[in-house]
C-alpha cells in the first residue's frame, strides 16, 4: 500500500444521496473483472472500466472528508454476494 487516495470517481454530487442529519445512504459496488457498477440508494449512479485494479478477494471500506471536518460516520454492515 502506498498510502496515496486514487480514486475511481471524482468527488460528485447526485441527487439520490440524503443529506441533512440523520440521513442515511446505502452505497453499492458491483465489480465484475474490471467494470464497475456504483449504486446510491438502490440506483445506478455510475459504471465505469478500470484495468488498474486487482484486488481479487479483497474488499473493504476507506472513508475520507477533505472538507467536512465535524462529522460521524457509522457502517452498521458490508455483505457480498458472488456472481455467477
Amino acid at each position: 500500500v502506498s498510502g496515496d487516495d486514487i480514486p475511481l470517481v471524482d468527488w460528485t454530487s447526485d441527487s439520490h444521496i440524503l443529506t441533512g442529519t440523520g440521513q442515511e445512504n446505502r452505497l453499492g459496488v458491483m465489480a465484475k473483472g474490471n467494470h464497475f457498477s456504483l449504486y446510491i440508494n438502490g440506483n445506478l449512479v455510475k459504471e465505469l472500466d478500470d484495468d488498474s485494479i486487482n484486488a481479487a478477494g479483497h474488499f473493504g471500506v476507506f472513508i475520507a472528508s477533505y472538507e467536512q471536518w465535524n462529522m460521524t460516520i457509522y457502517v452498521e454492515e458490508i455483505n457480498q454476494w458472488n456472481l455467477p
